[in-house]
């Protein structure tokens, strides 16, 4: 069987340096002081480390969509608009663009790609700049799957003085958290990862890990202490191994040798970054800060002492799915579901977390049928519960209690648990007023975890 990528990167860094390098050769000193101007000038001394798709493939296993972060043998490696500074000296300062929101209605970005390969000696500078500024949003900073290109990137690139006033560290940052969100559950739903961008992870995993060595350890931005390592050539097999027998004082939780001109410079909290230090941190698929699986077993000391208010209901943890994802050992979260077990059950009670958000998928085993509660009713949400579950069946738009916040999905869950598995029915529409109950039932939620 031919090889087949598990995931794919446009990002080939080697192909950039020779676009530059060519870009070089034809701008004057007038369009490279517009770039020292515009904090971009170190882009055209792009690095030619080699793309490596086995090596890309396992680092995005690590990343923690909770933490923001990679998760790796209990440290948490979180990633940062800092850090996104300090890699590429792009400073950490300005205004945030919502360039997602508008119409991509731009040029495609192989088409960017093109048209700067055609500049001459002979081109107008202020078409080197505008050509050279949008092929680095569109390719290298924010390569979008289908490469279209947002109005809004466009818009910027044609206007040089906005270009200076936007925080692309953070924008970067945010765009890159978007993204490791979606492989995640991409993961999850075991579907083909599509692309991202190889540029920034690959540079996270030579930054952070010490197996590493930078060719010019003195250069910055940090990107160019990388020009000519092209020492990340890994097969799927010696990618997993590498993973599997690292060290601990072979991983960087922070940025090493930073000092306190290069953060400042940059608008970067140098004090921030030294205070991420390593603290004991479970793997992504072992939810660090588990409430919703807490307030199960809450529950079921609940039942246990007043039994006859609730039907019987089997649970299933949501790290059923998680460890499935990555390739753990999930039986234990199934293994009481029995022939007898579910003859002698009402319901099957699973929560699902997806992209940071949380649903509760409740099993009627009697009818049959699979219901869905969702305190923000989305097609993805219920994309997802259709992967995990085969047969749903979601009860009528707007009947059950909104969740009007984006935090609060949580607890939701656990009291849809606890309604749904009353012997009384419940009268869903009489609840719709949930929402301002919140900061209560976070009080009551805690409260019962100190108790216990």
């Amino acid at each position: 069987m031919p090889y087949q990528r598990p995931v794919t990167s446009r990002c080939y860094v080697t192909t950039f340096q020779k676009i530059y390098d060519a870009f070089v050769e034809i701008i004057d000193d007038e369009v490279e002081q517009t770039f020292r101007n515009l904090k971009i000038h170190q882009f055209l001394k792009f690095p030619a480390f080699q793309q490596c798709i086995p090596l890309l493939y396992e680092i995005l296993k690590f990343w923690n969509a909770a933490d923001e972060g990679f998760v790796v043998n209990g440290h948490l490696l979180k990633f940062t608009s800092d850090e996104v500074s300090l890699l590429t000296d792009l400073p950490n300062r300005g205004d945030e663009i919502k360039w997602k929101v508008d119409p991509l209605t731009g040029p495609l970005s192989t088409d960017i790609k093109t048209e700067i390969t055609k500049l001459d000696r002979l081109s107008v500078n202020a078409t080197k700049i505008k050509t050279f500024i949008i092929f680095l949003l569109s390719n290298l900073f924010f390569p979008l799957n289908n490469h279209k290109t947002p109005r809004r990137l466009i818009s910027i690139a044609n206007n040089v003085n906005e270009f200076n006033s936007i925080n692309w560290a953070s924008c970067i940052r945010n765009f890159m958290v978007n993204e490791f969100n979606i492989i995640t559950d991409k993961f999850a739903m075991e579907k083909p990862l599509g692309y991202i961008n190889g540029f920034f992870s690959l540079l996270l995993f030579l930054e952070h890990f010490s197996c590493n060595k930078p060719s010019n350890p003195e250069s910055r931005p940090r990107f160019l202490r990388w020009e000519g390592n092209t020492e990340m050539y890994y097969t799927q097999e010696s990618a997993t191994k590498l993973f599997k027998f690292l060290k601990n004082n072979e991983i960087y939780v922070v940025l090493q040798d930073v000092i306190n001109e290069e953060a400042e410079g940059l608008g970067a909290d140098l004090n921030a970054i030294q205070n991420l230090k390593s603290r004991p941190h479970l793997h992504p698929s072992k939810f660090f800060d588990n409430h919703v699986d807490s307030f199960a077993f809450l529950l079921s000391e609940k039942i246990r002492i007043i039994p006859k208010e609730f039907q019987k209901y089997l649970y299933i943890s949501p790290l059923y799915r998680l460890y499935k994802c990555y390739k753990h050992d999930y039986q234990m979260f199934i293994q009481h579901i029995t022939p007898d077990s579910v003859r002698e059950s009402k319901l099957i009670v699973q929560p699902i977390c997806f992209q940071s958000h949380w649903v509760l998928i409740v099993g009627k085993l009697k009818e049959k049928v699979w219901k869905l509660y969702d305190s923000l009713p989305n097609p993805e949400h219920k994309a997802i519960c259709t992967e995990v579950i085969k047969q749903i069946h979601e009860d009528k738009a707007g009947v059950f209690p909104s969740d009007s916040n984006e935090y609060d999905c949580e607890i939701f869950v656990c009291k849809y648990m606890e309604r749904a598995i009353l012997k009384k029915k419940t009268d869903w529409a009489s609840l719709k007023e949930w929402q301002k109950y919140m900061p209560k039932f976070r009080l009551n939620l805690d409260m019962l975890f100190v108790l216990r």
